[in-house]
């Protein structure tokens, strides 16, 4: 009994089956920075537009420190 018959690799085909899952990949990191920009400029137009003058030095900081501790903790689900 034969083996099935394999189809060869070629350089061809790994550089080509590479290229795509860098592009695939680069396509989603541009698209996931993309929205978060969007998001980060919204929020910040939407909180200048409703919080008054004299709070809004205070909502900006706890806004950061809360961003910003949120960092670790990601950082440590994502380990788990």
């Amino acid at each position: 009994m034969t083996p099935p018959a394999r189809r060869r690799r070629t350089l061809g085909r790994d550089f080509w089956l590479y290229f795509s899952g860098q592009l695939i990949s680069q396509v989603g990191r541009a698209a996931s920075s993309g929205f978060g920009l969007l998001l980060n400029i919204n929020t910040a137009a939407l909180r200048q537009a409703i919080v008054p003058d004299e709070m809004y030095g205070r909502v900006v900081s706890i806004a950061q420190v809360l961003a910003w501790s949120a960092i670790p903790l990601g950082a440590l689900a994502g380990a788990a």
